[in-house]
């Protein structure tokens, strides 16, 4: 695939991203809860060094950041979806079927190119107001991508 085809593709799975999301913040949350806020003083990391363990407060803050931070960011893809689905929703019906059968439903499906780049434009505009719209967030539309599992991963860490 190229690039075009995976915006459009990208576009269309939004709304499992946001779920996937969803189960992830909840999984998050009850891995947070379900560790122990209890350390020894004689604790020692892998180089030898003590190691103490962040007030209970501030883990606390941690999480509640990352939650606000997911939330964010759902909102942020909910928009572009809702900005697409306005758009799809004002296209002849031929060409939803044609583009629903590719990307949708990911049947082998000839897509004119013309059709596949006014489409792909309009992803681009999205992603353009997107930014101006969710100006705090902007970095984020390019850090937390599909593979934001890893980028989870790496949250997760950081709050257990």
């Amino acid at each position: 695939m190229n690039e075009q085809s995976d915006l459009i593709e990208d576009y269309f799975e939004i709304p499992n991203k946001v779920e996937k999301i969803k189960e992830h913040v909840r999984h998050a949350d009850e891995m947070f809860w379900e560790r122990s806020f209890i350390s020894s003083p004689m604790a020692i990391d892998e180089a030898g060094n003590r190691s103490g363990v962040k007030p209970f407060q501030l883990l606390v803050d941690d999480l509640v950041v990352f939650d606000e931070f997911m939330e964010k960011y759902i909102s942020m893809i909910q928009y572009q979806h809702k900005c697409f689905i306005q758009f799809i929703n004002n296209m002849a019906n031929d060409e939803v079927r044609t583009i629903k059968r590719k990307y949708l439903f990911k049947v082998n499906t000839y897509v004119p190119d013309e059709l596949e780049m006014k489409i792909y434009s309009k992803c681009m505009d999205i992603n353009k107001e997107t930014k101006e719209i969710f100006k705090d967030m902007a970095d984020m539309i390019n850090d937390v991508t599909d593979n934001y599992r890893s980028t989870l991963n790496e949250l997760l860490e950081s709050l257990v």
